[in-house]
Order: C-alpha cells, then structure tokens, then sequence
C-alpha cells in the first residue's frame, strides 16, 4: 500500500529529528562551552608532558655519553696494554711485536663490539703519535696502516690529557670532528675522551683516545633544540642553525640572541619553563650535566609557543539563555512526535486484547500515514488468515481423532504382548505409524518364531548332553573300583616278590606263585586299558555334541540382534511420532499418547531381547566351559592309559622274569631284588592311575553341574519367548 510521502510521515524520522534535538544540541552547546573553559588546562597538561620527554632525552643523553668514560678506563687499566708498555719499557723486540699485535686486535675487537659508537679508538705514545688506532668506515672498524697514524702533540685534546692526573678522563666539547685542521665531510659531531697512561716505573706512557659520534644521540632529539653553554646550536631541526659558534661553522646563529628572554630565565636554572608577560608558553628546557665533563648543555623544546596568542573572549553569559532556547523547542517537538506515535500504538493495543478475547470481528483500522498504518494492515491481515486456518484446521482434527482412536486400541493390544494383531492403515498422518506398527509386528513374530524353535532345539541338545554326562560318570566310577583293585593286586605281589629274596631256597614255588599272580595283574591292567579307551572315545563323543550346541546357539546372536534392530526403529518411530504430534499442537496431543505407547513397546522389546542376550551369553560361556573341561578329561585319560600301557608291558616283563627265575634258580636272589625294585615302581604308577581316576570322576561331576545349568538357560528362554502371543504360521 503507499502511504503519504513526507519526512515527517515517518515514525523513524520523528525519533530522529527528537534525538538531535533533545540530545545532541544540548551536548555539543555544552562541549563547545567547556572546550573554552578548559583550554589552559590542556596547556598544562600539554606542558608537563613536554618535560617529562625532555627528562627522557637528558638521561638518554646522558647514558649515551657516559659509556665511553668506562671504556677507556677498561682500556687504559687493560692486561694486553700493560705488556704491550712493559715490552716497550724493557725494549724486548721479540715480546714487543708480539704485544703489539695483540694490542692491535683487541682495541679493532673492542671497537667493533660498540657497532658504530666510536669514529676512532686509539693508543696515543707520549709524544702525542698514534700507535695503534681503530677507525670506523662505512660502518665497519678496521685497523689503520702505518702511514694513516697522525701525530696528535698539538691537538687540545692530547695536552689537555696528559696533564690530568692518574684515572682522571678527558672531556672535550661537543664539536665538529676536524683532520689535520680541515673539517670532515659529510659533518660528524664528536666528543673526545682520552685518560693518561704509564709504563710500569710509574712514567707517563701516553693516552688512551675515544672518538664518540654523536650524531646517533642527536637524532633522536627531534623537534628539540642542543644549545652550549655559551648559547649557540649543537642541534636543530633546521641544519643551517647548526654549529653557529666561531670553532665550527660561524653562522651567527645562536638560541641566546634569537631567543633573549628564554635564554636569561635559564641562567642559573636546571630545568623549568618560560613563560612571557602574557601568560604565552615560549620554551621547556632541561640542564644536561656529563659527569667529569667541563660544559653544560640544554635540551630546549619550544613547540608549545604561543607567541602572539591573545585572550579567548569568555562566552559564559551566552551559555545559559541558548540552553533555555534548545530546551523550550526539543519539549515541543518531542511532545507533537509523542502524539503522533503513542495514538495509533494505544489503539492497536485495544484491537489486540480485543482479538485475545475471542472476538474475530475486531480490526485495527489505522490511518497515521506512517509504519504503524502497515503495521495495523498487517495485523487485520494476520487476523483473517488466522479466523480461515482455524476452520480447516478443525476438520483435519476430527479425522485424525478418529484415525488416533484405532492406533490407541491397537498399541493397548501391543502394550499386552499380543503379536497377532493387524493395525488399520488410513490415508492421513497416521498411515505411516500404522504401516510401521504392522511391519514392526509381522518382523517380531518372524523372530520370536525362530526363537522358540531355537530354544526347544538347546533344550532337547541340553537334555542329550546331560544323559551322555550321567554315563560317563559311572563308566568313571567303575573305572575307578577296577583302579582300586590293581593297586590291591600290586601290593599283593610286592609282598610276594619280597617273600622270594628273603626265602632263596623256596624260589621256585615263589615264583610260580610270582607268575599267577603277574598274570591276573596283566589282564586287570589290560582291562584297564580298554576301559580307558572307551571312556576317551565317549568324552570325545560328548565334546563334539556340545561344540554343536555352541554353535547353534551362535544363531541365537543373529536372532537377537534382529530383534533390537526392530526396538530401535520401533523407538526411531516413536521419536517421530512424538515431533509430529508436537507439531500437530492441541489437536496431536491424542497422537502424542500413542507414540508414548510405541515407545513403552520398543522399551519393553529393548528389554526382552537383552534377557535373551544374556541368556544366551550364559550358555556361551557355560558350553565354552564345558568343553574345556572335556578337553583336560580327555588329555588326563590319555595318560591314564598310558600309564595302564606301561603296567602291562611292567607286568609282561615280571611274567618273563618269573620264567626266568624256574629255570635258573642260583641267580634267584639278584632277580627277586630287581623284581622287588620293579613291583615298588609299578605300585608309584598304580597309585599315579588311581589319582588320574579320581580327577576325572571330579571333573565329570562338575560336567554334569554345568549340563544342568544349560538346561535351565534353554527353560528360562521358552519361557521368556512364551511371553508374546503369536500368530500362528500357515
């Protein structure tokens, strides 16, 4: 819809023009008044940060001077000078052109550890000629040659140093560096330090020299003045101004004549600022000292000067009425824009608590010619799509009544553990619930039917495992009684063959009675034997029926896991039926109640088929068992009859002997003391049997225990299956 043009026919530009002139005037009326009021203020400020900067720059100054105060102390007082003199003293050539090389490459070393601090550094002899000198070029120190070396005995510098006492230093002024009388170009301001040094009887040696560049310091002063203590330029910004005195360039220039009243506050001051009559700022000056130094310098910053500048015309008596003005005219405007916005928001609000209360007939019906007139169209808008959607949505709600109803007696039945239903599937949003409640029951009773069958088969296997268990147990009980006898037997006859070596003269009946006897004792160990035979072959038969009954109940994972493949889908359905009845509002609350009874379905399969999981886990675990247990019996068996194998061949070999002992009866005392010996080993190995018997009877017991768990687990498992009620199968 168009609405009327015009900048004030917007609700935003009203609140705007109302802000700039109920807020913003007034703030800037007001910044304007204190930025008058609070200029000297700033001043200040401004003032005392410039001589904290200058108060930086003097100590910077200051540090930057003084560390070559220490270097020539260090060298002057150093062990490679000391022998270099001490060679020179003593006139040892060989010592002195070794020491003379060493004092050559440490004071080359010393200086180009300080970078591009010294333009030279340099042992002065006491005749004032250089002896050995470092010299910076293109920013790198060298030794010079031989031919380079200067004669310094009329240089200031030199006499100056060698009238100073023993560990005095040397300060020359900050001036411009000059060779040989000629000044050096491009200009390079340097000071001199130099300190006297001594042979080793105490006489003067000469001077150790230092040629401090001070340009690096110098370019850091910035906008900031250097004035001597004579009044002339060490440093300006403009490079014409510089080095005005008569010892350098003589330009005329000097801060004591361009700047007469400065100059006289100074005079006797170490730092301050100087103000002129009017109140103006005309400098901020610090007093630089060089510790041993004979000069004064001053760091002079006059950036802030205000020469010239008058006194700003106060406007206080102007303040007032003009905030007076500015208030009277943003009350009336704000006032006309209140009207204009609080009017058709208060009646929109009526239309809205109107609509609240059920009365469909109410609309807005506003004309400001702004926002709000939209927003009251689309409001009545919003009102008649509403009054329509409400009028299909209940004839939606009464077939999905319905269509919830039968789902509600369906999932009740579901809820009962009845599988034998079959769900309605309508055209509507509960089509694809019914469809997944029919497919979810018609899978679980797929499944449940193999489960059943499955677990009648362990049943039936469990129950053939155990009558098999039963008879081994007492093929070992007997096994054991004919053990027992042949131990008997043995015993008779080691005190039958111990009879024969004490009654040499009878051996004969002896061993007759040896022989008998040795002959019974072969056919109860032969027998033996076959026994044990029998009871391995039958354990072998038991493992293998177990081993299928382990194998079948593998299928029982499979089974189960299909069945909580369909609990997380049934529970994944649920979930959606849940968001569907959400969305649906009021009218899905009664399919909100069946997705819950789908859920307490997936939850109860869920719960069924970890039961089963766990059963079927027992018997796992109890059938791995088992035949662990049948393969230890079996391997015991084996040895058993390999005991009962080596009696016989004992008892064949005593039978020989026996024979023996009728045909030669004089060695009849040396052969009953070897039988004897053989029949207490045969008693050992009898006794070992007896022992393997015994085990075997335990193990076969514990056998039978654990058949008897695995048929509980297959009675446990029909009886978790018989639970649901299926459908019969066709």
């Amino acid at each position: 819809m168009n609405l009327r043009s015009g900048f004030f026919k917007r609700v935003g530009n009203k609140v705007m023009l109302s802000f700039i002139v109920v807020t913003v005037m007034p703030v800037a009326v007001i910044a304007y008044y204190s930025k008058e009021s609070s200029s000297s203020l700033f001043m200040e400020e401004a003032m005392s940060t410039h001589e904290q900067l200058l108060m930086t720059h003097s100590e910077n100054i200051e540090q930057y001077f003084s560390t070559a105060k220490q270097d020539v102390i260090y060298l002057a007082q150093s062990q490679f000078l000391a022998r270099y003199l001490e060679a020179v003293s003593l006139r040892n050539s060989a010592e002195l052109e070794s020491s003379f090389t060493v004092l050559g490459k440490e004071i080359n070393r010393y200086a180009q550890a300080r970078g591009g601090y010294y333009q030279q550094l340099a042992y002065v002899d006491e005749l004032g000629q250089e002896t050995v000198k470092s010299t910076q070029e293109s920013g790198e120190h060298k030794s010079a040659d031989r031919e380079d070396m200067l004669n310094d005995n009329a240089v200031d510098y030199f006499k100056s140093a060698t009238g100073i006492k023993r560990g005095e230093i040397y300060i020359s002024r900050l001036h411009l560096n000059r060779t040989q009388g000629t000044l050096v170009k491009p200009l390079q301001p340097v000071v001199h330090y130099a300190t006297p040094v001594y042979y080793p009887n105490g006489r003067r040696a000469g001077i150790i020299l230092a040629t401090v560049l001070a340009q690096p310091a110098l370019d850091k002063l910035g906008s900031n003045l250097l004035v001597s203590d004579d009044g002339f330029y060490l440093y300006h910004s403009d490079a014409e101004k510089r080095w005005g005195g008569p010892r350098d360039l003589d330009s005329k220039e000097s801060f004591a004549t361009n700047h007469k009243v400065a100059w006289q506050t100074m005079q006797g001051q170490t730092t301050g600022s100087v103000m002129d009559d009017a109140g103006n700022h005309l400098a901020t000056y610090k007093a630089i000292k060089i510790k041993g130094a004979k000069q004064t310098w001053w760091l002079v910053d006059h950036s802030l000067s205000m020469a010239g500048g008058g006194h700003h015309q106060s406007t206080g008596t102007m303040f007032v009425p003009l905030l007076m003005l500015v208030c009277i005219i943003s009350l009336g405007i704000a006032y006309w824009a209140r009207r204009s916005i609080v009017k058709p928001l208060t009646k929109l609000i009526s239309v809205v608590h109107r609509v609240a209360s059920g009365d469909q007939t109410a609309r807005a019906d506003i004309s400001s010619g702004d926002e709000l007139e939209e927003l009251g169209l689309a409001f009545d808008q919003m009102v008649d799509e509403r009054i329509a959607t409400l009028a299909k949505m209940e004839a939606e709600n009464e077939a999905l009544n319905n269509s919830i109803i039968e789902l509600m007696e369906a999932t009740a039945k579901l809820s009962e553990n009845d599988l034998s239903i079959h769900v309605p599937v309508r055209e509507d949003i509960t089509g694809v619930v019914a469809d997944g409640l029919n497919k979810m029951i018609k899978g679980t009773n797929e499944v449940l039917h193999k489960i059943r069958n499955v677990a009648q088969e362990v049943a039936a296997a469990s129950n053939t495992v155990k009558e098999r268990s039963d008879s081994v147990i007492q093929l070992a009980q007997e096994e054991r009684q004919v053990v027992e006898e042949t131990l008997r037997a043995l015993d008779k006859t080691a005190q039958a063959m111990q009879g024969v070596a004490d009654l040499a003269q009878a051996c004969s009946g002896a061993a007759e009675q040896a022989s008998g006897t040795t002959e019974k004792a072969l056919e109860t160990v032969t027998g033996t034997v076959e026994g044990m035979n029998e009871i391995r072959e039958i354990i072998s038969e038991t493992e293998k029926r177990i081993k299928r009954l382990g194998e079948r109940s593998q299928e029982i994972n499979s089974v189960v896991e299909i069945i909580n493949n369909i609990a997380e889908r049934t529970h994944v359905l649920a979930l959606n039926a849940s968001m569907q009845a959400a969305a649906a509002g009021d009218a899905g609350r009664g399919f909100a109640v069946v997705a819950d009874e789908v859920q307490r379905l997936a939850e109860n399969s869920r719960n069924s088929t970890s039961q089963i999981a766990a059963l079927v886990h027992n018997i796992q675990t109890e059938t791995s068992e088992t035949m662990l247990t049948m393969n230890k019996t079996i391997t015991q068996v084996v040895n058993g009859s390999e005991l009962a194998e080596l009696a016989g061949r004992q008892m064949r070999e005593t039978q020989a002997n026996t024979a023996d002992l009728v045909q030669a009866v004089m060695k009849i005392s040396d052969q009953a003391v070897a039988q004897s010996i053989s029949i207490n080993e045969l008693r050992r190995d009898a006794a070992g049997i007896r022992r393997s018997t015994q085990l075997t009877g335990q193990q076969l017991e514990e056998q039978a225990e654990t058949t008897d768990a695995m048929v509980g687990y297959a009675h446990d498992l029909q009886e978790a299956v018989q639970l649901f009620t299926l459908k019969v199968s066709a």
